[in-house]
């Protein structure tokens, strides 16, 4: 499981701007993909969440293990890999897929590729696996409040200070140094 934590890193340079970074710090890492279980024609199906996916893809190995099978129609739909590649299209269906008590009707394209399935924007949005987020908001840190002399004007901070930085975000800091002095 993952290590997420809430940092924050501080640059002060000579004229006592302050430069307020905030940051999420991972310490872990345990899988770089979204996943997810999908009941699909009776059969779970793990697939790849792909936000950038036009249309949702099932390998024909995949296909061809369904406890239910849908009738595989051809199609002209010429797909392509990230790196520009083409991908060899065997076909289309309509595939019964539920999750979470939602049962929806889809449209794959059946790839003749040995390949993780994935479901594209469309069906990830349809079934609430992803959502536009139009605004952020957060509840303001404790210190604000406990610190407000430091946070209520324009960023600077009076007289001369020594702030301890982790040293895993030293890069990020002389990064911000050198862009600024640009």
């Amino acid at each position: 499981m993952s290590s997420v934590r809430e940092c924050c890193t501080f640059h002060v340079n000579a004229n006592s701007d302050v430069i307020f970074v905030w940051l999420w710090c991972i310490d872990t890492i345990n899988n770089n993909e979204w996943l997810i279980d999908i009941t699909t024609n009776g059969s779970e199906i793990s697939y790849k969440i792909d936000s950038g996916a036009q249309v949702n893809v099932l390998p024909k190995a995949i296909y061809n293990k369904l406890q239910q099978k849908s009738r595989l129609h051809p199609t002209d739909v010429k797909l392509s890999a990230y790196n520009g590649s083409g991908i060899p299209v065997l076909g289309r269906a309509i595939l019964n897929l539920t999750h979470k008590n939602k049962n929806i009707s889809v449209l794959f394209i059946i790839v003749d590729i040995n390949a993780t399935p994935v479901l594209g924007l469309q069906t990830s949005a349809k079934l609430n696996l992803i959502q536009r987020v139009y605004q952020v908001s957060c509840n303001p840190p404790p210190y604000l409040d406990q610190f407000k002399d430091c946070f209520c004007e324009l960023g600077k901070l009076p007289g001369l200070h020594h702030i301890t930085v982790d040293p895993r975000f030293l890069l990020l800091s002389i990064l911000l140094e050198n862009s600024l002095s640009v």
